[in-house]
């Protein structure tokens, strides 16, 4: 049985499924609930201090999202990782999020230039910190700046959404590969800054297919160990 990860937490009255979605989401993508954990209603509601209803509104939002699934003896359990699901979500993310740095180059100001070279100093300040949380966040931010930066709001959206999806993915990837994902960032922002699409899209396909390869690889490490 997993220790009370939530033990330091307090819920509100109010909205008390969507906290309880927030946080097992957070431990979920962080990996404080692993893979194929199995989640216990009458547990998580007493460490959630909530009841049963809420809670099964957040398990059946998270199983539709695909962080949790299903047991056929009944209950959940945190979905397990999947070499074939992540390249498919990779795939995808490669082509969107391309995209949306071709657009970015024809849009963004020198704010959001700004904000997102902020985001990536903070990554890498976090990380020498070994805050790998703070550094996951911060990373993602920034390219979620591009995002914005797009003008492409149906984008944004499908972006974000898939970055939840591959977020538990890239918890193995940034451990291991920030400084090199922050001199992607830095030429990213440089082809940017002078409107260059062609080259920012290159450039942040290239980030995307170097950290794809570094997922799998870990991904299959930890596979070997655990035979």
């Amino acid at each position: 049985m997993y220790e009370n990860i939530f033990a330091k937490s307090q819920l509100q009255p109010v909205k008390m499924r969507d906290v309880a979605y927030d946080m097992l989401r957070q431990a979920i993508i962080t990996n404080k609930l692993p893979p194929q954990t199995r989640l216990l209603e009458e547990h998580l509601a007493r460490e959630l201090n909530i009841s049963r209803t809420p809670l099964r509104e957040a398990l059946k939002a998270l199983e539709n999202e695909g962080f949790v699934q299903r047991l056929l003896s009944g209950g959940y359990q945190v979905a397990p990782l999947s070499v074939k699901e992540l390249d498919n979500l990779y795939s995808i993310r490669l082509v969107l999020e391309g995209l949306a740095a071709r657009q970015a180059a024809v849009h963004i100001t020198p704010e959001e230039l700004s904000a997102a070279e902020e985001w990536n100093e903070q990554m890498k300040s976090h990380w020498l910190k070994q805050r790998i949380d703070e550094a996951l966040q911060a990373g993602r931010a920034f390219h979620v700046q591009i995002y914005r930066a797009s003008r492409n709001e149906n984008l944004a959206v499908l972006l974000q959404r898939l970055s939840d999806q591959i977020a538990r993915y890239r918890y193995y990837s940034i451990i291991y590969r920030v400084p090199e994902a922050y001199e992607d960032h830095a030429a990213i922002l440089a082809a940017l800054r002078v409107g260059d699409g062609a080259q920012a899209e290159a450039l942040l396909q290239a980030h995307v297919e170097a950290e794809h390869r570094l997922v799998v690889s870990k991904m299959r490490e930890r596979a070997g160990a655990e035979e």
